[in-house]
């Protein structure tokens, strides 16, 4: 983040601190239970944004040298990056152009040159090229040019790699992502190295997790054995981008910066910026080191919730590996608590009690999410009406 950036933030901040006042929308809000319940709403969520959206499907630390890989299969969609030997990094749909097996079965791995299929051991170039066939007089007249790995879209941002899932999709990620991406990427993330990564399964619908990040209202009462003591009761500074978000929490110690020369301020001292990338992908930026949280719908009650903490080199000593031990711990003990109220909300909404949920002013953040999924889930129905009509 540029230095004009925070010190904008900053003020901002001390502006409503002076006033007694936070960011709010004119009104609160309010949504029916069954968006986060209703079958047919999940099926199309997950279809039409979780595979038509710019996704991290993994850590460019992974992916560093030729040969490196990764895969990911939480889209719904099995896919693999690489790193060939040309330096690019290809993504594919991780399967097989005989009879579709996974072509890799690891997480991820080192000096790999080519994939062999288990199954038949058709092989794949780190191109995506089929280059082997057994037997190839059994399959006369197959263009093995039309028979490589099937490509999508891949890129990398803030030490992530993201790919779109659907093959169909050939937008820029990089403009699909934003200039909060490229916010990110002047931090220097690209050379951190995940540490801890860290799985959850959460009985709650995957709207509801990711709505529990998006405010401070609650983290005087939802976090108060945990980090309420060191940030200010509802408040918070939001930047909409599209149909991702900015928020910056601040911390007790900004009062600290009033009176003081803004060239001197450091944003991630007295703060934590978030960065959420819309469907499900959150980057917390605190003093030293990178949260990152993804959530991935499985079913309408159900959500997966995996993660990691970039930090900016692998720790080799006890010492090292206690501090970056203790900000995990932090880190995932919050959201822990997170994810038992919203599993305590999801057990709720079938009970009749609430025929909708609302949100307040200062809560706006998880409006605007809401918002982003209406738009997206119509701008891709219409185009697709449209592809079905020949427009």
């Amino acid at each position: 983040m540029k230095q004009d950036s925070a010190v904008a933030l900053i003020r901002r901040t001390l502006d409503h601190l002076a006033s007694g006042t936070t960011e709010m929308q004119p009104a609160p809000t309010s949504r029916r239970v069954d968006f986060y319940t209703d079958a047919a709403q999940f099926a199309r969520e997950r279809a039409m944004l979780f595979r038509r959206s710019p996704i991290a499907i993994g850590f460019s630390a992974q992916v560093a040298t030729p040969g490196d890989f990764v895969t990911h299969d939480l889209s719904g969609v099995p896919l693999l990056a690489v790193r060939g030997r040309d330096g690019a990094l290809r993504a594919f749909v991780n399967a097989c152009r005989h009879r579709g097996t996974r072509v890799e079965w690891e997480a991820c791995g080192r000096g790999k040159r080519a994939f062999v299929c288990p199954y038949h051991a058709w092989t794949y170039g780190d191109d995506g090229a089929l280059v082997h066939i057994p037997h190839e007089e059994g399959f006369a007249g197959l263009d093995r040019a039309a028979h490589g790995l099937v490509p999508v879209r891949v890129a990398e941002h803030a030490g992530l790699v993201w790919a779109v899932p659907d093959p169909a999709w050939h937008g820029d990620i990089s403009a699909a992502l934003g200039p909060l991406a490229a916010e990110l990427d002047s931090l220097g993330l690209a050379t951190h190295v995940p540490y801890a990564a860290r799985r959850y399964e959460i009985a709650a619908n995957w709207k509801l997790v990711n709505d529990s990040s998006l405010d401070s209202y609650h983290i005087r009462h939802a976090h108060r054995r945990t980090i309420a003591p060191m940030f200010f009761d509802t408040l918070c500074v939001f930047d909409r981008c599209g149909v991702h978000q900015r928020l910056f929490l601040a911390k007790r110690s900004i009062e600290t910066l009033r009176g003081t020369d803004p060239a001197g301020w450091r944003i991630r001292d007295h703060g934590s910026p978030l960065y959420f990338f819309f469907p499900g992908t959150i980057v917390l930026l605190e003093p030293d080191h990178a949260q990152i949280a993804q959530v991935w719908p499985v079913a309408p009650g159900r959500t997966v919730v995996t993660g990691a903490t970039l930090i900016p080199e692998a720790p080799t000593a006890d010492k090292a590996r206690a501090h970056w031990d203790k900000n995990v711990q932090i880190f995932w003990t919050t959201l822990a608590e997170d994810f038992a109220l919203m599993e305590s909300k999801q057990s709720t909404l079938g009970a009749g009690a609430n025929a909708e949920l609302v949100f307040g002013r200062f809560e706006h953040s998880a409006s605007w999410f809401h918002e982003a999924i209406d738009a997206e889930l119509a701008g891709a129905t219409a185009a697709g009406g449209a592809r079905a009509h020949g427009a």
